[in-house]
């Protein structure tokens, strides 16, 4: 049985260069200083960072290409380590990294840290060996079980190799890990040092309770210790973050790219004054946009507004609409005398009585306008005036999708069907719909989910009855499904009219086609529209997705999430259901709204940052950085949570 620390020395090339079994305790002997009489250039040259990278690199090597006789990991199918069943289970084809066991997949190592859970999830598959040709028959044998553990532990350490710690059943923690270099400023793994949240983030919520209702907040953070993927509280824990803020960090917290870009004295100016951007913009503002938003702006919207944050994207968002369609009426004359009087006293014809067509489990905002179209919670809407304006059933998908083919094409088609009565009643009601807005997914709504046939189909009703489409990317939106806009797996003919966006993004603001374009200034407009530091940070940012290839990332990452929540799903039918996801934007439903919030609070306390949406379900949005070894991390803790509840 391999023993807490022990590492095989295969995987040690420091260790193996010095000749199989002669192994030296770095405690005991130390090693002895080169002749005097040897020319300084023939010593051997110091561990630089170029040379641990080398070794941590063949280490890599090694863990994905092992020796098939010397097994690192239990075999597939075996009952205990180093005593395999007769006949070994092969490997699941559908579910990386993982191994058979009574007919399912299952991860038998539990990663502490980001280590390669998903590389060495791998060598489950090699044949196991005798603990007599384990060991060998040279020097490795000849030193006591625990000396033979802790000189293991010293050779790890010296090359950063990943060390293991017995588990009961046979699982194991990683220590530290050599797919550390996939993410070169994350920590190694969560860390709980209190319960979340701790008492220094209850002091502070009480404090900040006397000034504002601080019933929302979590815990407290301390952003300056958090790095990559790991949330660091003000207690010390550290949380791997699957929920980054809702949806909103980019590329992980303190990502070396942008701890650069605002030490450069080029650009404190930028991050010091903030212009007021309709009026007074700075000279590099248009090149800046260039560089960022425009860069990736969607295909047959060439015209752009920056705004601060999503609910004002959209609000502005209904604004222009409402003006293009009303211009439309209106043809080429100006605006008349009585419409600039009316609409001083909110009446018609100077403030025309339009709507904008929403769906049931939406969320837009929480401005005025927003909240019209916003149907999520009942706590966001109670007691705030709202507009009378139609809303339309959003389909609810039966999965999984290929068992319910006919169900759900059926349920898409009813919900297409209101889209439709509702546009010819409201017109007949004098409350012309001049927009539709719709999300990709809906996202605090619950995550839900239609075909792209849906949207491909209610962009065509837009078309026909001359409403605008707009689409709200401001939680699917910067690459979390896989591409860079969520609406880009829809395939539009037609581009949608309006793409509003936030989040991730850094900053808010929307694209349009150049028809919707305001004929007159001060009609979209704030003090400062936005932000150019925002910008500058964005341009960075999406740098970096492209030279780290974050989009095709996420989409791997994402699969390998998705099949690991199948699997959870099968082995805990009675807590798991309707799993369903696209890129790393995942989710599953719980049996109610108390299990769900169960679940999210122990997995806080086991270091998870989890997020909850609509009435039972539990979201993933994690950053762009989030790789295959922080989903398989994920999946070792939550199974364990997950067999663990009561």
């Amino acid at each position: 049985m391999v023993q807490r620390g022990q590492l095989h020395t295969s995987a040690a090339p420091s260790i193996q260069k010095r000749g199989r079994g002669q192994l030296r305790s770095r405690l005991n002997q130390p090693r002895e200083p080169p002749p005097p009489s040897r020319p300084p250039f023939q010593r051997r040259a110091p561990h630089t960072p170029a040379r641990l990278g080398l070794l941590a690199a063949a280490v890599a090597t090694r863990l994905l290409h092992p020796r098939p006789s010397r097994p690192l990991l239990r075999a597939p199918g075996s009952s205990a380590p180093g005593r395999p069943d007769s006949a070994p289970g092969p490997p699941s084809p559908a579910l990386p990294g993982a191994v058979a066991r009574g007919g399912r997949a299952h991860w038998p190592w539990r990663a502490r840290g980001p280590g390669p859970a998903s590389l060495i999830g791998q060598r489950g598959s090699a044949e196991p060996r005798s603990p007599a040709s384990r060991w060998g028959k040279r020097g490795r044998d000849r030193a006591p079980p625990e000396r033979r553990v802790r000189i293991a532990e010293v050779g790890a350490r010296r090359i950063g190799v990943c060390t293991l710690e017995q588990r009961p059943g046979g699982s194991r923690h990683i220590s530290q890990a050599a797919a550390k270099v996939d993410v070169e400023f994350d920590y190694d793994g969560p860390l709980m040092k209190t319960e979340v949240p701790g008492p220094r983030s209850r002091e502070l919520m009480k404090q900040l309770n006397i000034i504002q209702n601080a019933e929302a907040v979590h815990f407290f953070c301390n952003y300056e210790e958090s790095r990559g993927n790991y949330l660091v509280d003000v207690d010390g824990n550290r949380m791997l973050d699957l929920y980054s803020q809702i949806s909103s960090v980019p590329i992980g917290y303190n990502h070396p790219a942008l701890m650069k870009l605002v030490q450069q004295p080029q650009n404190m100016s930028t991050f010091i004054n903030r212009p007021a951007l309709g009026i007074l913009p700075p000279e590099n503002f248009v090149e800046k946009l260039r560089e960022s938003l425009l860069s990736v702006a969607p295909k047959g919207m060439s015209q752009l507004i920056t705004m601060a944050c999503g609910s004002c994207s959209n609000e502005n968002a209904f604004k222009t609409i409402f003006m293009w369609y009303r211009s439309k009426e209106r043809g080429q004359s100006s605006f008349s005398k009585e419409e600039l009087e009316t609409c001083m006293v909110n009446q018609a014809p100077g403030c025309p009585d339009y709507s904008i067509l929403s769906f049931m489990g939406a969320f837009h905002g929480r401005t005025m306008g927003c909240l019209a179209t916003t149907h999520s919670k009942a706590i966001h809407k109670i007691d705030i005036p709202s507009f009378d304006w139609p809303i339309a059933p959003f389909p609810r998908l039966k999965y999984p999708l290929e068992e319910f083919v006919k169900e759900n094409q059926q349920e898409e088609a009813r919900c297409l069907e209101e889209v439709e009565d509702l546009i010819v009643k409201y017109r007949k009601k004098k409350r012309t719909v001049a927009g539709i807005i719709v999300e990709p997914i809906q996202s605090e709504g619950g995550d839900n989910h239609a075909s792209d046939d849906f949207f491909r189909k209610l962009r065509d009703i837009s078309r026909k009855h001359g409403c605008a489409f707009l689409v709200d990317e401001v939680q699917t939106g910067g690459g979390c499904t896989g591409k860079f806009w969520a609406h880009e797996h829809w395939g539009l003919d037609d581009p949608a009219d309006v793409m509003t966006f936030s989040k991730k993004m850094m900053t808010g603001g929307f694209f349009h086609k150049e028809e919707l374009r305001p004929n007159a200034p001060y009609r979209i407009f704030n003090t400062w529209l936005g932000d150019p530091s925002k910008n500058l940070l964005l341009a960075e940012v999406i740098n970096v997705i492209k030279r780290e290839d974050l989009l095709n990332n996420a989409a791997h990452a994402g699969k390998v999430l998705l099949t690991g929540l199948l699997d959870l799903q099968a082995r805990f039918p009675q807590l798991i259901s309707r799993v369903r996801g696209r890129g790393t934007f995942c989710s599953f439903d719980t049996p109610d709204e108390s299990v769900r919030n169960k679940l999210i609070s122990i997995a806080r306390n086991k270091g998870l940052m989890l997020g909850g949406c609509g009435d039972k379900s539990i979201r993933f949005r994690p950053t762009l950085v989030f790789r295959d070894h922080h989903a398989h991390l994920f999946l070792n803790i939550f199974s364990d949570i997950l067999a663990d509840f009561k």
